[in-house]
């Protein structure tokens, strides 16, 4: 097999900086242009990079595809003098050290895996310390044995039932690929869902106003923990819905295509006919009381949406019910 070789570091306005190293194998599926630009994508997601874990969970998620024999991530931050270092092996955690501060003193944690996990702490000027003299001694074992623990299993984003579910309805209600590095892919799954569910499908999601625009938190998270994997083009085990749903899934999708038009965006449609529903408390007998649902506190909706929106959903639903007659 072809050997990949990665090295990447991202600097953060000389506060810190993140760094990472990586050798592994090609696969026959491994994309090495998508790798590295979803890697420079996650590097300038703008978050902090201070979650040794999830950095080490994204990194393997992106190289999901490579078979890994060797990986170090480095995260130091000059503000506050610290620094974590992790080394893998063949996807074993065989290097650790940290330099934090812990109870009131300024600790440095260094341990080579293998005879043993052979943790040894050290102070500022690099002298060994008998732990035993901290009165904490117990937490602070604890605490670094539970972070090696957590290190040493780092694994992929696991894909759930109720995501791969998401995806292959996104798959087939905008007929295309969902890509979670974009920047609309919250809204467009957001919306979707409830849109959905005003055809009892994805009922389980709970939905708040948040700027005018509803969100479930659940769905939020599911979002931002699956920007790395950028387009999704196939996912191992699948999620095969019923024939009647995979239809209903497209008859939406389709409908709400072709209603717009060049002065409208699908985004805008798509936000109208999810607000509208949702003021409606997904209840399709309330569809018709437009000066209701434009009163629907927070939401901003105008009357001309709500009616566009009463009409495509009713639309929506004639075109499914002349589908089950067919």
């Amino acid at each position: 097999m072809e050997k990949f070789v990665f090295r990447k570091v991202k600097e953060f306005k000389e506060q810190s900086y993140i760094r990472i190293k990586y050798e592994g194998l090609l696969t026959e599926v491994s994309n090495v242009e998508k790798a590295e630009k979803l890697i420079e994508t996650f590097l300038n997601k703008g978050v902090s990079f201070d979650d040794m874990k999830r950095d080490v969970t994204f990194i393997r998620s992106i190289l999901d595809t490579f078979i890994e024999k060797y990986l170090v991530v480095e995260y130091y931050n000059f503000l506050e003098n610290e620094y974590e270092i992790v080394q893998y092996e063949n996807r074993n955690l065989t290097f650790y050290k940290y330099k934090k501060s812990k109870l009131g003193k300024e600790l440095k944690v260094e341990c080579k895996i293998g005879d043993g996990l052979g943790v040894r702490f050290f102070d500022s000027k690099n002298d060994l310390i008998d732990i035993s003299s901290i009165e904490e001694k117990k937490e602070l074992s604890n605490q670094v044995l539970d972070q090696l623990v957590s290190l040493n299993n780092a694994r992929e984003v696991y894909l759930s039932n109720d995501t791969k579910a998401i995806i292959e309805a996104y798959k087939l209600f905008y007929n295309e690929n969902p890509d979670f590095s974009k920047e609309d892919i919250n809204l467009k799954i957001q919306t979707m869902i409830i849109i959905l569910n005003q055809f009892n499908l994805f009922g389980d999601y709970q939905f708040s106003i948040q700027d005018g625009m509803l969100e479930s938190y659940k769905l939020t998270d599911m979002v931002n923990k699956l920007f790395l994997l950028g387009e999704v083009t196939v996912i191992k085990y699948p999620i095969e819905f019923k024939e009647r749903a995979k239809e209903i899934i497209k008859i939406v999708g389709a409908t709400i295509k072709e209603k717009v038009g060049k002065e409208e965006s699908l985004n805008e449609v798509l936000l109208s006919i999810s607000k509208t529903i949702y003021a409606s408390n997904f209840d399709y007998s309330s569809l018709s009381d437009t000066e209701e649902l434009v009163k629907y506190p927070n939401l901003e909706l105008t009357s001309s949406e709500v009616k566009d929106s009463i009409r495509l959903v009713h639309s929506i639903y004639e075109k499914v019910e002349k589908s089950k007659l067919s």
